[in-house]
């Protein structure tokens, strides 16, 4: 499977298991309907899956060569730093819109 590829389907395993995480442990009281917590992660998450496959491909096939790093940890090193990267931006999202309080 092309590097690409790879980096959107793990965010996707990656999103449906946070997904269960989430209502059970971070956000447990949340009044929304399931329905709409769906809805509003799904939303959440297509953001964070934009800022994890385009950073990783920066660092992939931009920046790591030019810095002359390259070889068989180039990418699992770009993906796992890109990971880190919408960790706040998806916190707040989700605090603020798919677990809303009323």
């Amino acid at each position: 499977m092309p590097f690409s590829a790879a980096v959107a389907v793990a965010y996707m395993i990656g999103m449906i298991i946070a997904s269960s995480l989430f209502n059970r442990y971070v956000f447990p009281t949340s009044p929304r309907p399931l329905a709409e917590r769906i809805k509003f992660f799904v939303i959440v998450n297509v953001a964070g899956i934009a800022q994890v496959w385009s950073v990783s491909m920066a660092l992939v096939y931009e920046l790591f060569p030019a810095i002359g790093c390259s070889g068989p940890l180039a990418q699992p090193l770009g993906h796992a730093v890109a990971i880190g990267v919408p960790t706040i931006s998806r916190y707040f999202g989700h605090k603020l819109l798919t677990f809303k309080q009323s």
